[in-house]
């Protein structure tokens, strides 16, 4: 007995999904020299070239995960690929479309664009001391100039760190690469910010309190809030950027 399993038709609505997505991705590669699809999985975070393949093939249709992480990496707004999908976007304080193009290892960085390595945090038992060391097996992503400068980010403040753990999810998955802007560590309420707490290192949702009392909270909530007293915000906390953008794959398996 034949047991594979059949996939369902896509609705007309997908398939113009898929047309879109499509026209989107080869426009985008008649600009961007070493654009493959091996390498829109790996920026993505949806896996392989074969994933990313049934998705521009409309094998599979487009969900919400996969059209973000498309419409970040291609630069688009999710409407431009997906009207139906977009309205399902959760309002968030990041911009969805960031810039970004491939450059071949060791190449340099075409003009407008500046490469931001990834980095790995150490925070010093006892001091606090942070030290940033760029991961030297985790290719620089290349972001548009014009983009930074949009979201007042000087490229010399940015940095990519890689997101562990479920705490802030949906807003973040575990092996995201977050965008983290360290020249803004003002909190300001409600914001999503990278900081260093004792002799370690977490991303979380801050809100003020007028006593000057800091909340941290995860978007994820099977995690507790966790209320830090002025004083000790002042001794154990320190702000080290405001999270503006993440890539990866979304929670996508």
């Amino acid at each position: 007995m034949d047991k594979t399993t059949k996939r369902r038709e896509l609705t007309a609505e997908e398939k113009q999904d898929v047309a879109r997505l499509k026209a989107a991705w080869l426009a985008y590669k008649d600009r961007n020299e070493g654009a493959t699809q091996e390498w829109l999985g790996r920026e993505t975070g949806i896996g392989s070239q074969g994933a990313v393949g049934q998705y521009l093939r409309g094998v599979i249709p487009l969900n919400l995960p996969a059209l973000l992480s498309f419409a970040r990496v291609l630069g688009m707004r999710p409407a431009d690929i997906s009207p139906t999908l977009s309205g399902l976007v959760p309002s968030n304080d990041g911009p969805v479309g960031t810039p970004i193009i491939p450059i071949e290892h060791g190449a340099e960085t075409p003009d407008g664009y500046v490469a931001i390595p990834q980095y790995n945090l150490q925070c010093e038992a006892g001091s606090g001391h942070i030290q940033w060391e760029i991961e030297r097996e985790v290719e620089p992503s290349t972001y548009s100039l014009r983009y930074l400068r949009d979201q007042g980010i000087k490229p010399q403040n940015a940095r990519r760190v890689k997101i562990t753990g479920d705490s802030m999810e949906p807003t973040l998955y575990d092996g995201d690469s977050a965008l983290i802007d360290c020249g803004d560590t003002a909190v300001r309420d409600g914001k999503v910010y990278a900081l260093r707490y004792g002799d370690g290192f977490r991303v979380k949702r801050i809100l003020k309190k007028y006593d000057g009392s800091l909340v941290l909270v995860s978007d994820n909530k099977k995690y507790a809030e966790e209320t830090i007293s002025a004083e000790q915000a002042a001794q154990f906390i320190t702000i080290l950027g405001r999270v503006r953008d993440r890539s990866g794959s979304g929670g996508l398996e």
